[in-house]
C-alpha cells in the first residue's frame, strides 16, 4: 500500500462529509464549493505526476542500453515477429526494474528494461539455445518480453496517469451533478434569501 495514502484519505475525508452549510453566505459558500470540487482531482493530477517521475528518476535513470549481440538480435526479432506499431521507438536496455523485466512507455515508443543478471543469463542461452534448459530460460523471456511488450502497446503507463486525473474529475462532477439535480428536485435553494 502506498504509505502516503493514509495522509490523502485523512485529508480527503473531511470533505466528504462536510457540505458547505446553507446559512454561509455568498463569497463564503463559493470558496467552500470549489475547494471542495478541486481538492480530489488536484491530490489525482499530483499523484499522477509524481509517480511518472518516480519511474524515470529512480527506476530507468542508471539505464544502459544493451550492446549484447545476440540479445539484441533476438530483441529485434521479436518486435517483428509480433508486428509491433512504432518497433524502431522500442529499445532493450538494462538496469534494476521492480522484477526481473519492466517497461515505461512513451508517447511514440518506449523502453525494455531488464535486470543485469537475467540479461548475462539470457545472452549465454540464446549462443546456445540446443540445451534444454537454455530453450526453456528462451521460451520464459520471450513470454515476459511479449508481456512487456504488450504494456507499450496498450500504452498502460499512460493510462493509469490518465486515470489518476480523470477519475477523481468525474467523481467530482458526478457529485455535483447529483447535488444540483437534488436542489432542483426539492426546491431548495443554494444559498438563503
Amino acid at each position: 500500500m502506498n504509505k502516503n495514502y493514509p495522509k490523502y484519505v485523512a485529508l480527503m475525508l473531511p470533505f466528504a462529509f462536510i457540505n458547505p452549510s446553507f446559512t454561509m453566505g455568498g463569497k463564503v459558500f463559493k470558496l467552500a464549493r470549489i475547494v471542495g470540487v478541486t481538492t480530489l482531482p488536484a491530490c489525482g493530477l499530483y499523484e499522477a505526476y509524481k509517480r511518472d517521475d518516480f519511474i524515470k528518476k529512480s527506476v530507468f535513470k542508471d539505464a544502459t542500453v544493451v550492446t549484447e549481440s545476440a540479445l539484441n538480435d533476438w530483441f529485434v526479432e521479436k518486435k517483428k515477429e509480433l508486428n509491433i506499431p512504432n518497433a524502431g521507438s522500442i529499445s532493450l536496455v538494462s538496469g534494476r526494474p521492480f522484477g526481473i523485466w519492466g517497461t515505461y512507455a512513451e508517447k511514440n515508443g518506449g523502453k525494455v528494461m531488464v535486470h543485469p543478471l537475467e540479461k548475462v543469463r539470457l545472452n549465454n542461452a540464446l549462443k546456445n539455445p540446443l540445451i534444454k534448459e537454455n530453450d526453456e530460460h528462451i521460451a520464459s523471456a520471450s513470454m515476459n518480453l511479449n508481456h512487456e511488450f504488450g504494456h507499450i502497446v496498450r500504452q498502460e503507463p499512460q493510462n493509469i496517469k490518465h486515470a489518476f486525473i480523470a477519475i477523481p474529475v468525474c467523481v467530482e462532477a458526478a457529485s455535483f451533478g447529483v447535488t444540483k439535480a437534488f436542489r432542483i428536485l426539492c426546491n431548495t435553494q443554494q444559498q438563503p434569501k
